[in-house]
């Protein structure tokens, strides 16, 4: 079977530029691999790193308030006896900063001032708890506030309980020199759960005057890391030391069980969460068993059956904070980049190959009808019929100086 040489030079572009783009795209699938790889893992260390920073950022006023609260009490500048104004500057610790829940002292006899955000009365107001005792008696007041500090109501409550002594951050700030941060519990009053902040305060002898203490709820920290949730199918969450989620950046999966006044609720383990399949969370547990506090992040791809995912995990890096940091995310997000240019680059290449191909076709056709003409010239001067032969104008040199001799050698064999 013969082919025209029209054919045969668009099917050889055609040819060329398709081996071209195919070794142009297999080589940068190639070479950007190890790259792309790289980037992955420096992507997932740096996730890791700014929900760190976000979290440690979230905590920092913490600590400044309660050392600043510290001291004015250590200076007599805060004095237990003058209620009013120690209430008062408890009220403006829990203004300056929006993620405190609640800001109280305890005192060695069972005394506490507890400032804490209610929304029971008016939007954005304060409830302000004070149990003393009064000529023998304890006495457990209650007033609600509004944001400008205006007392709405007031009530006594001989029905409470409480002992700042027997709670866990009374108790942890007594036994350390510093801030101590208790492990995440359930709130006595607002019945939530939380972390709470506590330094002692010790008077001119040595012996404890007073424990205070910053509540910061977990439903708060989530809501804070949830600026770094990524999006769908992905998630950042914080583990403590006893495998608990205690936050997470879908609020919703730190308490399985959700938060009522009838029961108490607890927090998600980590063999619980279903976000994550059996081998994303035995990856997670085995790099946290051997993650050291100087170490940078631990990263790696796990398969599961919701496909892979890159899984990071890191540790707060203060000793105050025994917890870690864990980020998964599809392993598509991270290498879209790769690919998106890998798409752009092989969509080029279609259409260099489309432009390449329609120039043959273009060049085909301008060589092969002049030849056509000249192969049909042929064939009339062998039959003697040169009157029927057509005079080629291609613009080629070759093929025009071809045909003008294929008419004058006709000619001449005519005559």
């Amino acid at each position: 079977m013969k082919i025209s040489i029209a054919w045969k030079i668009i099917l050889g572009v055609m040819t060329v530029q398709l081996f071209t783009a195919a070794i142009i795209v297999g080589w940068f699938l190639y070479s950007v691999r190890a790259e792309v790889n790289q980037l992955v893992a420096v992507s997932a260390q740096d996730t890791v790193a700014r929900s760190v920073d976000a979290a440690e950022d979230y905590f920092s006023p913490v600590e400044t308030a309660i050392v600043a609260t510290q001291r004015l009490i250590s200076g007599g500048i805060l004095q237990r006896e003058q209620t009013e104004q120690f209430v008062r500057h408890l009220h403006d610790q829990l203004r300056l900063s929006p993620q405190f829940a609640g800001v109280y002292v305890g005192f060695p006899d069972g005394g506490f001032y507890y400032v804490m955000r209610d929304q029971k009365e008016t939007a954005d107001g304060t409830l302000t708890k004070i149990i003393r005792d009064i000529g023998g008696q304890r006495e457990v007041s209650l007033t609600w506030r509004d944001a400008g500090y205006a007392v709405i109501k007031t009530s006594q409550d001989p029905t409470d309980t409480y002992d700042p002594r027997s709670r866990p951050w009374y108790q942890a700030a007594i036994e350390k020199t510093d801030v101590a941060w208790t492990d995440p519990y359930i709130f006595f009053t607002s019945r939530k759960p939380g972390v709470t902040a506590a330094i002692a305060v010790k008077a001119d002898t040595g012996e404890d005057f007073a424990a205070i203490g910053i509540d910061i709820e977990i439903s708060d920290i989530s809501r804070y890391l949830g600026q770094y949730a990524y999006g769908p199918q992905r998630s950042a969450f914080i583990i403590s030391r006893d495998d608990e989620i205690i936050s997470h950046s879908s609020i919703d999966t730190v308490l399985p069980g959700g938060v009522s006044d009838d029961a108490m609720p607890r927090f998600l383990r980590l063999a619980e969460l279903q976000t994550a399949d059996q081998s994303i969370r035995d990856g997670i547990r085995d790099r946290l068993s051997n993650l050291s506090d100087a170490s940078a992040a631990s990263v790696w791809q796990q398969t599961s059956e919701g496909g892979d995912y890159v899984v990071a995990v890191g540790r707060i890096s203060s000793a105050k904070f025994p917890w870690q940091i864990v980020t998964i995310r599809p392993a598509a997000d991270m290498t879209q980049v790769a690919s998106g240019s890998a798409m752009v680059l092989i969509l080029i290449a279609f259409l260099a190959t489309s432009v390449a191909i329609a120039v043959g076709y273009i060049l085909a056709r301008s060589i092969g009808r002049p030849l056509g003409v000249l192969w049909t010239n042929a064939k009339l001067a062998r039959n003697g019929n040169i009157e029927l032969m057509e005079e080629t104008r291609s613009g080629y040199e070759e093929i025009d100086e071809t045909s003008a001799i294929l008419q004058d050698l006709a000619g001449k064999i005519r005559h």
